[in-house]
Protein backbone atom coordinates (compact mmCIF):
# COMPACT_ATOMS: atom_id res chain seq x y z
CA UNK A 1 0.00 0.00 0.00
CA UNK A 2 2.82 1.90 0.75
CA UNK A 3 4.00 1.76 -2.77
CA UNK A 4 0.77 3.62 -4.30
CA UNK A 5 0.23 7.42 -4.36
CA UNK A 6 -2.49 8.80 -2.46
CA UNK A 7 -4.97 9.16 -5.20
CA UNK A 8 -4.59 5.71 -6.42
CA UNK A 9 -5.19 4.43 -3.22
CA UNK A 10 -8.21 6.83 -3.01
CA UNK A 11 -9.19 5.54 -6.48
CA UNK A 12 -8.84 2.13 -5.21
CA UNK A 13 -11.26 2.53 -2.60
CA UNK A 14 -8.87 1.48 0.16
CA UNK A 15 -9.16 3.35 3.25
CA UNK A 16 -6.58 2.93 6.14
CA UNK A 17 -8.03 4.14 9.81
CA UNK A 18 -5.87 6.68 11.60
CA UNK A 19 -5.04 3.35 14.54
CA UNK A 20 -3.84 6.83 16.80
CA UNK A 21 -7.45 6.40 18.59
CA UNK A 22 -6.33 4.92 21.72
CA UNK A 23 -10.03 3.42 23.04
CA UNK A 24 -9.34 0.92 20.72
CA UNK A 25 -9.50 -1.98 23.58
CA UNK A 26 -12.07 -0.65 26.11
CA UNK A 27 -14.01 -3.65 27.72
CA UNK A 28 -17.69 -2.67 25.84
CA UNK A 29 -15.82 -2.90 22.46
CA UNK A 30 -14.31 -6.02 23.36
CA UNK A 31 -17.78 -7.92 24.85
CA UNK A 32 -19.23 -6.44 21.48
CA UNK A 33 -16.35 -8.20 19.43
CA UNK A 34 -16.89 -11.10 21.06
CA UNK A 35 -20.32 -11.53 20.92
CA UNK A 36 -22.21 -13.31 17.81
CA UNK A 37 -24.58 -11.51 15.62
CA UNK A 38 -23.75 -7.94 16.52
CA UNK A 39 -23.49 -5.79 13.09
CA UNK A 40 -19.48 -4.95 12.67
CA UNK A 41 -21.00 -1.39 12.38
CA UNK A 42 -21.48 -0.80 16.05
CA UNK A 43 -17.79 -1.86 16.48
CA UNK A 44 -15.42 0.64 15.99
CA UNK A 45 -12.97 1.12 13.16
CA UNK A 46 -9.78 0.41 15.39
CA UNK A 47 -10.71 -2.29 16.64
CA UNK A 48 -12.08 -3.84 13.31
CA UNK A 49 -8.74 -2.70 12.12
CA UNK A 50 -6.67 -4.57 14.41
CA UNK A 51 -9.08 -7.51 14.80
CA UNK A 52 -8.09 -7.81 10.81
CA UNK A 53 -4.39 -7.11 11.39
CA UNK A 54 -4.37 -10.21 13.65
CA UNK A 55 -6.07 -12.20 11.70
CA UNK A 56 -3.73 -11.53 8.73
CA UNK A 57 -0.72 -12.10 11.41
CA UNK A 58 -2.90 -15.73 12.61
CA UNK A 59 -2.27 -16.69 8.65
CA UNK A 60 1.01 -15.85 8.10
CA UNK A 61 1.74 -12.21 7.26
CA UNK A 62 4.34 -11.01 9.03
CA UNK A 63 4.73 -8.34 11.23
CA UNK A 64 7.03 -5.95 9.33
CA UNK A 65 4.65 -6.38 6.54
CA UNK A 66 1.52 -5.67 8.66
CA UNK A 67 3.51 -2.50 9.75
CA UNK A 68 4.42 -1.24 6.44
CA UNK A 69 0.99 -1.31 5.25
CA UNK A 70 -0.04 0.24 8.54
CA UNK A 71 2.37 2.51 7.71
CA UNK A 72 3.92 1.66 11.55
CA UNK A 73 6.72 -0.44 12.62
CA UNK A 74 6.23 -4.22 13.40
CA UNK A 75 6.71 -3.33 16.89
CA UNK A 76 3.68 -1.00 17.42
CA UNK A 77 1.72 -3.68 15.46
CA UNK A 78 2.59 -6.28 17.26
CA UNK A 79 1.62 -4.43 20.54
CA UNK A 80 -1.71 -4.00 19.33
CA UNK A 81 -1.73 -7.86 18.53
CA UNK A 82 -1.03 -9.12 21.85
CA UNK A 83 -3.05 -5.94 23.58
CA UNK A 84 -6.10 -7.55 22.13
CA UNK A 85 -4.83 -10.92 22.94
CA UNK A 86 -4.79 -9.74 26.38
CA UNK A 87 -8.13 -8.28 26.16
CA UNK A 88 -9.63 -11.04 25.02
CA UNK A 89 -8.07 -13.76 27.07
CA UNK A 90 -10.09 -13.81 30.32
CA UNK A 91 -13.22 -13.67 27.98
CA UNK A 92 -12.52 -16.39 26.37
CA UNK A 93 -10.73 -18.41 29.29
CA UNK A 94 -13.93 -18.49 31.32
CA UNK A 95 -15.79 -19.53 28.20
CA UNK A 96 -12.98 -22.53 28.00
CA UNK A 97 -13.05 -23.47 31.48
CA UNK A 98 -16.82 -24.11 31.28
CA UNK A 99 -16.87 -26.04 28.46
CA UNK A 100 -13.81 -28.59 29.32
CA UNK A 101 -13.32 -30.84 31.74
CA UNK A 102 -9.90 -31.92 31.54
CA UNK A 103 -9.50 -35.92 32.26
CA UNK A 104 -5.84 -35.64 31.40
CA UNK A 105 -2.90 -32.43 30.44
CA UNK A 106 -0.63 -31.71 29.56
CA UNK A 107 2.01 -29.41 30.56
CA UNK A 108 3.66 -27.62 27.84
CA UNK A 109 6.78 -25.00 29.05
CA UNK A 110 8.31 -22.20 27.61
CA UNK A 111 11.47 -19.62 28.56
CA UNK A 112 10.93 -16.32 28.29
CA UNK A 113 13.19 -13.42 28.70
CA UNK A 114 11.22 -10.30 29.87
CA UNK A 115 13.72 -7.11 30.37
CA UNK A 116 16.38 -9.28 30.21
CA UNK A 117 15.38 -11.72 33.01
CA UNK A 118 14.30 -15.29 32.32
CA UNK A 119 11.03 -16.80 33.22
CA UNK A 120 9.22 -20.05 32.67
CA UNK A 121 5.56 -19.67 30.77
CA UNK A 122 3.68 -22.77 32.01
CA UNK A 123 0.48 -23.86 29.88
CA UNK A 124 -1.85 -26.72 30.54
CA UNK A 125 -3.70 -28.07 27.93
CA UNK A 126 -6.72 -30.39 27.99
CA UNK A 127 -5.50 -33.54 25.99
CA UNK A 128 -8.46 -34.30 23.56
CA UNK A 129 -8.98 -30.79 22.46
CA UNK A 130 -5.20 -29.14 22.90
CA UNK A 131 -7.03 -26.04 24.47
CA UNK A 132 -5.44 -23.96 27.21
CA UNK A 133 -6.90 -24.49 30.80
CA UNK A 134 -4.57 -22.76 32.82
CA UNK A 135 -1.29 -20.59 32.29
CA UNK A 136 0.89 -19.05 34.09
CA UNK A 137 4.21 -17.05 34.09
CA UNK A 138 6.61 -18.00 37.37
CA UNK A 139 10.15 -17.13 37.93
CA UNK A 140 10.96 -20.76 38.69
CA UNK A 141 10.40 -24.48 37.06
CA UNK A 142 11.81 -25.89 40.33
CA UNK A 143 9.60 -28.36 42.46
CA UNK A 144 7.91 -25.84 44.33
CA UNK A 145 6.23 -24.27 40.89
CA UNK A 146 5.39 -27.49 39.88
CA UNK A 147 3.73 -27.58 43.57
CA UNK A 148 1.74 -24.28 42.38
CA UNK A 149 0.46 -25.55 39.08
CA UNK A 150 -0.82 -28.75 40.37
CA UNK A 151 -2.31 -26.74 43.24
CA UNK A 152 -4.04 -24.78 40.71
CA UNK A 153 -5.20 -27.54 38.72
CA UNK A 154 -6.99 -28.79 41.70
CA UNK A 155 -8.80 -25.78 42.71
CA UNK A 156 -9.98 -26.09 38.39
CA UNK A 157 -11.26 -29.34 39.16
Amino acid sequence: MGSFSSERVKQAGIVVPEMKERTILDPTAIRSLLTPGVPLSSINKPLQMVSFLWALYHHGVSGSVLGKWCYVDKTTVGRWIVGLGLEIWPIVSVWIKKQVKATMVYIEEKWLKIQGKWYYWFVVLEAKTGLPILTSLLESRGKWACWWIGAQLKMLG
